[in-house]
């Protein structure tokens, strides 16, 4: 079949995630374009493979090659180096993998490309280097890309967080990644949680936020006139038992819903813990 005359039926083995490696190595030479570019994005397809469609002379497949995290890294260190842009941007966010080998070198190296979007890519990486985000944020404290990534990065230290979180009239989506980040202090989710003049999904992602402990301002916002911060605080997996009992019998329907799967999941995750069962 990989040999068919029938394009659609080679571009289906090619498409798929189960075909074999040693069938997308043959389809990695196959003349039509759109069927190269299945097997580059193919998670199956080998190392050689793509090695072999990283010399390609079509940039889209050259950019798939280096968001398969199949990819050898003396591949993306070829491709870090390609003429174009979009190519570039794939190597950077090729790394956002957690499992992939991340040379620091090589982040490094990107990150003093001169194109912005590639440099956003190196932000948002777990990977790179602490020393490159507070330099991004010392030089480009500015430029709401930079912003965004820094506060998208699980990485990201407390103090830069925190930093981003009082820069004058930030806007709401990178407020919402900051609210989201596991490395968000304490102090400015209370901040995000009660802020009556922000955007309610900032405060939404503030307040369930694992972190946001505190039983008193749980207390508070669960008594709240607008039903969605209820139905946050009901989603918080620190409720104790006086707020679950309180929220299961709200007035609306969505709240009583949260509340009831919070427990669920509680207990789900006390099932799953060790040595619960002895």
């Amino acid at each position: 079949m990989v040999e068919s005359s029938d394009m659609r039926v080679r571009g289906e083995i090619a498409r798929n995630k189960n075909t074999p490696a040693k069938v997308l190595q043959i389809l990695a030479y196959d003349k039509l374009k759109w069927i190269r570019l299945e097997v580059a994005q193919n998670p199956n397809t080998p190392a050689t493979a793509l090695e072999y469609l990283a010399a390609d002379e079509d940039n889209e497949i050259c950019r798939e090659v280096a968001f398969n995290h199949n990819t050898p890294v003396k591949v993306l260190e070829i491709l870090a180096t390609h003429e174009n842009v979009k190519v570039r941007q794939a190597v950077a966010f090729n790394f956002v993998n957690p499992n992939a080998n991340t040379p620091v070198a090589l982040l490094e190296q990107l990150a003093k490309n001169e194109n912005f979007e590639v440099y956003w890519h190196v932000l948002y990486n777990p990977k790179t280097p602490v020393y490159l985000l507070f330099e991004a944020l010392a030089k480009h404290k500015q430029d709401d890309g930079v912003r965004h990534a820094l506060a998208s990065n699980p990485s990201t230290p407390t103090s830069i967080l925190d930093e981003l979180a009082n820069y004058e009239n930030e806007c709401g989506a990178i407020l919402e990644e900051i609210a989201d980040n596991p490395n968000t202090s304490v102090a400015t989710l209370e901040e995000l949680a009660t802020n009556e003049k922000i955007c309610f999904n900032v405060r939404q992602y503030a307040i369930f936020h694992d972190k946001l402990v505190s039983i008193p301002l749980l207390e508070q916002l669960a008594t709240h006139e607008n039903w969605e911060i209820r139905r946050s605080v009901a989603a918080n997996p620190n409720i104790p038992e006086t707020l679950f009992q309180q929220l299961a019998n709200d007035e609306v329907e969505e709240v009583r819903d949260h509340a009831l799967a919070r427990r669920i999941a509680n207990l789900q995750d006390i099932l799953k813990a060790p040595n619960t069962l002895e």
